[in-house]
């Protein structure tokens, strides 16, 4: 085996070094990209606590699957009728190392106990119903994009999981990000403070036509969900306002 492992990641004996052949190669963009069987590569296939390695003489079909990815796995032994098979069934998009799997491919292998150890697999690593493990990717992928400081898609993901406590918090990271503590903007070429900010908004009603208190209000409340004041500015700023 020459695929590195982790510290603490060990190989199942039940399926080591299998003899197969791998339906699926890296294409020029680093995609898994599935082939069809008659130009399957033969090599080895191991699968370890955290995940499916598949090694060959050729660089191009070498490729690892984390376990966290695939829904479920499918498998026949192999008959009279015909060479045995392995399936593995990712969720939408898999983010390999390096490798990310092609929407909606599958990933195949041909060899002899196929059903044998796609029941190891769905027994031992693949438990579950696949809408818990499919949620369960999503928060992964969730976090991914916080991580990243993609927040907007984080929030979406964790508002879809009904996961209130963790969008609130998201969404504040996000205001927290667009705001500035002393500098708000640059807007044609001038600096923007928070104190012209607040005159802009309570200065409103000095000018003809102006807004009335309940607009400045909720100007005043936006402002403070959106980080561009704190809580003591925003109190000043309704004081003043309906002292007006």
């Amino acid at each position: 085996m020459i695929t590195a492992l982790d510290t603490d990641e060990k190989v199942d004996s039940r399926m080591e070094a299998v003899p197969c052949e791998a339906a699926q190669k890296r294409n020029k963009k680093g995609y898994i990209q599935a082939i069809s069987w008659p130009e399957a590569q033969p090599g080895k296939l191991f699968v370890t606590n955290k995940r499916i390695i598949f090694e060959c003489s050729q660089p191009d079909y070498n490729h690892s699957i984390i376990h966290t990815e695939v829904i479920e796995a499918e498998g026949e032994n192999k008959g009279w009728l015909g060479p045995g098979s392995l399936m593995l069934l990712p969720f939408e998009t898999i983010d390999t190392t390096g490798m990310p799997l092609m929407r909606g491919e599958r990933i195949g292998y041909l060899l002899d106990k196929g059903n044998e150890i796609s029941n190891i697999l769905n027994q031992n690593y693949y438990k579950g119903t696949a809408e818990k493990r499919r949620e369960k990717w999503k928060e992964k992928r969730a976090k991914k994009h916080e991580k990243l400081l993609e927040y907007d898609e984080a929030a979406n993901i964790y508002k879809e999981l009904g996961m209130d406590d963790d969008t609130i918090r998201v969404r504040k990271l996000k205001a927290e990000q667009g705001s500035v503590k002393v500098t708000q903007k640059v807007v044609h070429g001038d600096e923007v403070t928070k104190t012209e900010i607040k005159d802009s908004v309570l200065n409103r009603s000095n000018v003809g036509g102006g807004t009335s208190k309940a607009e400045q209000l909720r100007e005043a409340k936006s402002l403070f969900e959106e980080g561009l004041i704190d809580d003591d500015e925003f109190k000043q700023m309704k004081k003043e306002i309906l002292e007006k």
